[in-house]
């Protein structure tokens, strides 16, 4: 596995940008404000000329989530073949790990 960083920004006290870069060997992906519920994005092959894409929601922006769940659903699938529960539970330790850095508590 390649290694990889990722840099984080977030703020309670003061508006920050809600936007989103991927920066790979090849190019970078920027995803528009806010991020989480974008319909725009750019792409830029290294050097290249940037190409923009449009994507709006179909419903309420979990629209991918939930035609996967109802596939599993109609095909008995206990879990999805795009985010096993290996996934899922990788991604719930990481964000546990980051709350818990960041001195968030729930009581």
């Amino acid at each position: 596995m390649k290694s990889a960083t990722a840099r984080l920004i977030t703020a309670i006290v003061f508006q920050t940008n809600v936007e989103a870069t991927i920066i790979g060997t090849k190019g970078s992906i920027n995803i528009k404000n806010p991020w989480f519920k974008a319909t725009d994005f750019t792409v830029q092959l290294n050097e290249d000329t940037i190409e923009g894409f449009h994507q709006p929601h179909l419903s309420n922006g979990f629209e991918h989530e939930i035609k996967e769940a109802m596939h599993c659903l109609d095909n008995g699938l206990l879990q999805s073949e795009k985010v096993p529960h290996t996934l899922s539970l990788s991604m719930s330790k990481i964000a546990e790990a980051i709350l818990k850095e960041a001195g968030v508590v729930y009581v």
